[in-house]
């Protein structure tokens, strides 16, 4: 994902994870919280086109693409499925009526 101004929390990158791809993204917005530098992919600074091509290098040299893309799948499962986004808004909200019922 190439982007170099606001990228909020990419729902593209959600789709690759789910994919088991590795992910290699602008480290803008909410691009951290889905990419784990080595790990899934990498970051690279917004309109560095050099960081970029040596991101990309690094993972076609490494043969890191089996590896990162299924610990893309994972950490998209664990971190971002329906079933757990909406435990946290259900557990988040709960919380919030606790408060304002004291």
């Amino acid at each position: 994902i190439v982007s170099s101004s606001v990228e909020t929390f990419s729902i593209a990158i959600l789709e690759a994870m789910a994919m088991s791809k590795p992910i290699i993204a602008s480290d803008i917005g909410g691009a951290r919280e889905q990419v784990l530098n080595d790990k899934n992919g990498y970051l690279f600074q917004a309109k560095d086109v050099n960081d970029l091509a040596n991101k990309i290098r690094k993972v076609l040299e490494k043969n890191e693409n089996n590896r990162m893309g299924i610990m893309s799948r994972e950490l998209v499962v664990c971190n971002f499925s329906v079933e757990k986004m909406v435990s946290i808004y259900e557990e988040f909200f709960l919380t919030l009526l606790i408060k304002k019922e004291k």
